[in-house]
């Protein structure tokens, strides 16, 4: 799993691996541990998490989540490549 959080952000006297626990959870549904930093681009930060638990599911009731569409996991082969950029395929 690649996770940006685009949509979230960072609470204060948090880490950006915990927002990125936090966020992936209230988004996903899923538990996820970090393995690695990805990439760092300033205040954006990419990284590489297993899923260790939890269900995939939108939490529509958790007002966060209103500008979310949907939840989906997408293996990372089928991703567009042309889409993406040199460090983001650097896994």
């Amino acid at each position: 799993m690649v996770w940006n959080f685009q949509g979230g952000g960072i609470e204060i006297g948090e880490t950006p691996e915990q927002a990125c626990i936090r966020e992936v959870k209230e988004e996903t549904g899923y538990d996820v541990d970090i393995s690695r930093l990805l990439h760092n681009d300033s205040a954006k930060f990419s990284f590489i998490a297993e899923v260790t638990g939890g269900e995939l599911h939108l939490d529509k009731n958790n007002e966060d989540n209103q500008d979310i569409i949907e939840a989906a996991c997408i293996p990372i082969i089928k991703i567009n490549i042309v889409c993406l950029t040199p460090i983001q395929l650097h896994i």
